[in-house]
Order: structure tokens, then C-alpha cells, then sequence
């Protein structure tokens, strides 16, 4: 059986693939920090994929590190398809005051798309979910709306345009300043009722062979559309940043980090914590 230590690797960079886009100041922001301390404390998730690893977790660090100039990274190589690995997703709140049906009918003028509206967002969850609605807004005021086809598409025509609104609408949010704070969407209901959010947006939640799929095809998912439940997560590993960017035998480094992680275990450094555990910065 394979140990949690022979899981954690150093890898090329240039053989990771990434599933979802990023915010690129968030990856500035994490490079400089790395930068300033200089060492690698999280592993990216990811799962190999023939002669490439898909990330599952970390395209941020990721985009750090190609910021940093480094070759290669530190990763934890997982069985995607082991059950034990969860996918869910994320849903949107706003905290400004924003016209649902005007937003929807400026963004998507399109006949081919239709904007309803509801009496109450409770319910569609699971039309979005099975893909009969693109996204809902709703709003403390009460008003819902919800974008979906007017056409009989294709599953995977209608997952690439219910993509490119989930995109258009998030580009338009960026443009005009409006910030949004995504939530996990098993809680998200809970977290817009108790919070001073003005508007939840319900997103799509992906499952894992599309994201397979859709990675080795180069097609990115909008940001954060995944959330990966990863069992045995190991963190601050705290690894010598130089050693990714130095260009020697990847074997030799490998080596390296073995020693680095029996060091830590024989030193006592390693805890394995079973109750939830929050993390405040990456």
C-alpha cells in the first residue's frame, strides 16, 4: 500500500495541467509571500494522467511558481478516482445592491437564451445542478432569475455555453469592481441568510469525468469551479524553494525530499489532525 510520504513528489511543471482559470493577483500575492520566505509550505493536488498530471487543487500556487521561475514543483500525486476524494463546488455572494432582470438582459441579449424569473430560489438548486438552468441570482429582495438554453443542445454544447455565461457574467463583475466571495455550495443558503450578502449566484457543480475530460482538451473552467475534498492532505512540508528552481536530475531531488520528510517524521514534526481543520492563508 502506498504511504502518504512516497505520495508527495517533486514534479516538472511544465507536465501539470490546470482545470480551472485563476485570479492573477491572487497568484502574485502568494508569490511574493513565498519569495519572502522562501520555502513551499502545501503540496499542489494532482492525478496523473498518462504523461501528465491533472492539478486538482492549487492553480494559484502553481501560477506562483511559474512566476518564480521555478522548474519544477512539490505535489501530492492522488488516485482521482478513488471514492474518498469528493468534488463539489462553489457558489457567489454579492455584497452590493444589483437589478437582476437588467443585468441578465444586458449581459445576454441572445435569442438563443432565456431569462426567467422565479418566485423563489430554493428549488432550482437542483435544476442547476442537472443542468437545466445556467446559473440563478437571487436576491434578498426576493427577486430570482435564472439563465438557461432556449435550444435542444448537445450535453457538451450545453456545458461549454453554460460556461462561457458563468464567464461572462464574473468578467462583467471583475469590470465593474463588484467583488465576489464564493462559498462552498453545500453551505451556501445558510452562509446569504446569516451574512450581509445582498445576492447569492448558484453556480454549476462539474463532476470528475468532465473535468478529466476537459483538462487533456485544454479547456479551462471558470475560477474556482471545483472544490476538491482531499483525505490525508499534507501541509507545511516546508521545502527549500531554491530546490525547484535548480536545474539538476529530478531523481536527485526526489532524493532530497525523501530525506527532508524522514527528517521531519524521525524529529517528531508530523501530526495527523481527524477533526476539521481552518486554514488561514495558503
Amino acid at each position: 500500500m502506498e504511504t502518504i510520504y512516497e505520495k508527495i513528489k517533486i514534479i516538472p511543471l511544465k507536465k501539470i495541467l490546470i482545470h480551472e482559470g485563476i485570479i492573477r493577483k491572487w497568484a502574485e500575492n502568494i508569490a511574493n509571500r513565498i519569495n519572502d520566505e522562501g520555502i513551499v509550505k502545501n503540496p499542489v493536488v494532482v492525478a496523473r494522467k498518462g504523461n501528465c498530471y491533472l492539478a486538482l487543487d492549487g492553480a494559484h500556487r502553481l501560477e506562483a511558481m511559474r512566476i518564480l521561475g521555478c522548474r519544477d514543483i512539490l505535489a501530492y500525486v492522488v488516485d482521482y478516482y478513488n471514492p474518498e476524494i469528493k468534488l463539489e463546488g462553489w457558489d457567489g455572494l454579492i455584497f452590493e445592491k444589483i437589478a437582476l432582470k437588467a443585468l441578465l438582459q444586458k449581459l445576454f441579449p441572445g435569442k438563443g437564451l432565456l431569462i426567467k424569473k422565479h418566485r423563489k430560489g430554493e428549488k432550482l438548486r437542483k435544476k442547476v445542478l442537472d443542468r437545466k438552468l445556467f446559473f440563478v441570482l437571487e436576491s434578498k429582495g426576493g427577486d430570482v432569475c435564472s439563465l438557461s438554453s432556449r435550444k435542444d443542445l448537445s450535453p457538451e454544447k450545453l456545458l461549454d455555453l453554460s460556461i462561457l455565461c458563468i464567464e461572462k457574467l464574473e468578467q462583467y463583475l471583475d469590470e465593474k469592481r463588484i467583488k465576489i466571495l464564493y462559498v462552498p455550495n453545500t453551505a451556501s443558503r445558510g452562509d446569504f441568510r446569516d451574512s450581509d450578502a445582498r445576492i447569492l449566484i448558484t453556480r454549476p457543480h462539474f463532476h470528475k469525468d468532465e473535468v478529466v475530460k476537459r483538462t487533456l482538451e485544454k479547456k479551462i473552467f471558470p475560477r474556482k469551479s471545483t472544490r476538491h475534498l482531499i483525505p490525508q492532505r499534507p501541509l507545511g512540508i516546508n521545502l527549500n524553494l531554491s530546490l525547484l528552481k535548480e536545474d539538476i536530475d529530478l531523481k536527485i531531488k526526489n532524493k532530497l525530499l525523501a530525506s527532508h520528510l524522514e527528517w521531519c517524521w524521525k524529529s517528531n514534526h508530523v501530526r495527523s489532525y481527524p477533526e476539521s481543520v481552518f486554514i488561514f492563508s495558503d
